[in-house]
């Protein structure tokens, strides 16, 4: 007889499969979809313009040299910051959106991906 593992609060798929899953306000949403906010890839979080600057003036691994907007761009490209725009034409996966309102009457949407990674 095999021993079962069971661990308690995890969520597992198969190693060919990506999922991902962002829940923030709607007043947070609103504001990402008009650049007031960007996604950060990982812990995987909307972060405020001024939580980005500070992210750029922490990055221990930049360029002194390096511009805040080039560095933003390079952030673009590894995908380690999103925009709406950009996130929202990523067609590789395939995309949700629900919204909903607590029983206290908060505004929240619940937005990610899901699909094979091959």
């Amino acid at each position: 007889m095999s021993k079962r593992t069971v661990r308690r609060g995890v969520f597992e798929t198969n190693s060919s499969s990506t999922h991902s899953i962002t829940i923030c306000t709607g007043d947070d949403y609103s504001k990402w979809q008009d650049d007031e906010m960007l996604l950060q890839g990982y812990p995987t979080k909307l972060i405020t313009m001024e939580e980005v600057k500070e992210l750029y003036k922490n990055d221990k691994y930049r360029d002194e040299a390096t511009t805040f907007e080039e560095w933003l761009e390079s952030q673009y490209e590894d995908s380690e910051l999103q925009t709406y725009e950009k996130y929202t034409d990523n067609y590789e996966y395939e995309q949700f959106k629900e919204t909903f309102t607590t029983p206290s009457g908060d505004n929240i949407v619940a937005f990610g991906y899901y699909g094979a990674d091959y």
